[in-house]
């Protein structure tokens, strides 16, 4: 008996495949291809070793010990006690120089003075706004200045002033909210108190000067009632201060200023008011008020920064009478 064989189906039949047998951890095939024999050799190899890293510390604690350059990095380790050595020889400390352009001859010319807008008439006076007040985010404020004519080959300038010439309030040391009048003898301002300096400072010695009241507290005498009305012109301080004081603050706002205020003549220093004038008198329109401050000798100051001021010793401060205080200055043109 015999049979026929069995037919084929057309379907191609699929067997199960097996898996690639892969290593545990390096997921590398058992066999290596033809095509790379040392895949597995490779794979199986270490990567090298990495070089460890030196620890630098943080700013904080650079900081904290007094490393000098803690801002700009930490040194290698294997040259910082190189540049210590350096460093502690060849270090001499001296000002920072900044090379400036060649001066022109226009910078010889002296300097304009600040552009006015018309802004306000008060007191039958006309102020002006200035165009110009240049300061930076830290609270610098800059001056004019010129090339010195002395030496015209260096680059070489120095600090001048605007016109009008003579004591007047500084147009750069003023508040950006102060008025003017042309002549720089009158200020007064649209924003709240604010401060003006003159252009000439007190170091030393007995300084005097008046200040008169335009526009204020109508006294008593122009009032219907009788009594002090500030409705007309507001109030005014006015007295001395130092150059770090606020120009945004009224004089006797911090510990830089010494003033005196039109209410009952009271006198302020750290924003504390505290009676001045005999019977309380206020300071109305019209009013004209003499300030006179008397500074000691500055080789008195200086004993007193040095440490070696003696107030048993030195009872005198070298200020002769017969000397004028005001003494030649360089600065100014």
């Amino acid at each position: 008996m015999s049979a026929s064989p069995r037919p084929r189906s057309s379907t191609p039949s699929t067997a199960p495949k097996r898996p690639f047998a892969f290593e545990d951890e390096q997921h590398v095939p058992a066999v290596s291809s033809p095509l790379n024999p040392d895949f597995a050799n490779s794979r199986t190899r270490k990567a090298p070793a990495r070089e460890q890293r030196e620890k630098k510390e943080s700013l904080k604690k650079r900081e904290a010990k007094g490393v000098d350059g803690a801002r700009t990095g930490t040194p290698d380790a294997q040259n910082n006690n190189k540049k210590s050595k350096r460093s502690a020889q060849s270090l001499v400390l001296s000002p920072i120089r900044y090379k400036l352009a060649p001066p022109k001859s226009t910078d010889f010319d002296p300097p304009r003075a600040p552009v006015f807008t018309p802004t306000l008439v008060r007191a039958t006076r006309q102020f002006y706004e200035g165009s110009e007040h240049v300061f930076n985010r830290k609270g610098f404020r800059y001056i004019h200045c010129i090339a010195d004519p002395a030496f015209p080959s260096s680059q070489y300038h120095r600090s001048s002033e605007t016109e009008p010439y003579g004591p007047r309030f500084n147009f750069e040391d003023a508040s950006s909210h102060i008025l003017f009048d042309l002549a720089g003898r009158s200020i007064t301002t649209e924003k709240g108190f604010r401060m003006a300096r003159a252009n000439v400072g007190a170091r030393e010695g007995r300084w005097y000067w008046e200040c008169k009241i335009l526009s204020g507290v109508r006294p008593p005498s122009q009032d219907p009632h009788g009594n002090l009305s500030p409705d007309d012109g507001g109030h005014v301080r006015m007295g001395w201060a130092r150059r770090e004081a606020s120009l945004d603050t009224p004089v006797g706002f911090d510990a830089y200023s010494y003033g005196l205020r039109d209410v009952s003549g009271q006198k302020v220093h750290m924003s504390r008011p505290k009676d001045f004038m005999p019977s309380n008198a206020s300071f109305c329109e019209g009013d004209v008020i003499g300030l006179e401050i008397i500074l000691p000798s500055l080789s008195l100051h200086r004993k007193v920064v040095e440490g070696v001021y003696n107030k048993a010793v030195d009872t005198s401060d070298d200020l002769d009478p017969s000397v004028p205080t005001e003494t030649p200055d360089i600065i100014r043109d």
